[in-house]
């Protein structure tokens, strides 16, 4: 995974089994799996809204590691 397919993304609504992002000006509905759905929830109980976003793959980045 690149760096220049990324984008910080606006977590627009959550819900249980999808949510929807605010990406370059799109709303992208991201199907939740068990990886990233806590992590989610987790969030934004913290209060972040922005997450890192594949355009390519159309994923949430879990790892920035991967981004190297």
């Amino acid at each position: 995974m690149k760096l220049h397919n990324t984008v910080f993304a606006f977590i627009k609504e959550l819900e249980r089994d999808c949510v929807i992002l605010q990406a370059n000006g799109q709303e992208v509905k991201v199907a939740l799996v068990e990886d990233n759905r806590q992590l989610l929830f987790e969030a934004i109980e913290q209060g972040t809204y922005i997450v890192p976003f594949n355009t390519v793959s159309q994923e949430i980045v879990l790892d920035i590691r991967s981004l190297q």
